[in-house]
């Protein structure tokens, strides 16, 4: 079992049961967490984010415990422009290792800050039409 961190689109819940399957998410354990000396800002030209070192910076994110096989194939596919690698995150006031999916170089970084709460406003639902259920 893995445990990773989401700072983007799969924190929603819909975005995260549509990609692993329902099955799959049900049995996750999120909690809140930062990733200290990171950002989270939309890939240039793109309406999803990558994570960026910033010094100063914490990325918000949730800490997900328990990802199966199965789940994680599913998040590997889905996160195919990125490639998953191992980072600090503070959960519960201490600092975990934690997997997260960072850019390749294939993806650029805007300057624009990714906020959740717009996404969904501004993008969530033609988001979740394009991607299907890929889980």
């Amino acid at each position: 079992m893995a445990r990773l961190f989401f700072y983007g689109t799969l924190r929603d819940a819909d975005v995260l049961a549509r990609v692993i399957g329902r099955r799959h998410a049900a049995r996750l354990r999120a909690r809140r967490a930062l990733a200290p000396g990171w950002r989270a800002v939309y890939a240039a030209g793109k309406r999803f984010p990558v994570l960026v070192r910033a010094a100063g910076a914490n990325a918000p994110g949730v800490v997900v415990d328990g990802v199966g096989p199965g789940a994680l194939a599913c998040l590997d596919a889905f996160e195919a422009s990125s490639r998953r690698a191992r980072i600090g995150v503070v959960a519960g006031g201490r600092m975990i290792a934690a997997g997260v999916y960072l850019p390749t170089p294939a993806l650029r970084a805007s300057p624009r800050v990714f906020a959740l709460g717009a996404w969904t406003r501004l993008y969530k639902r033609n988001f979740l039409k394009r991607i299907g259920r890929t889980g």
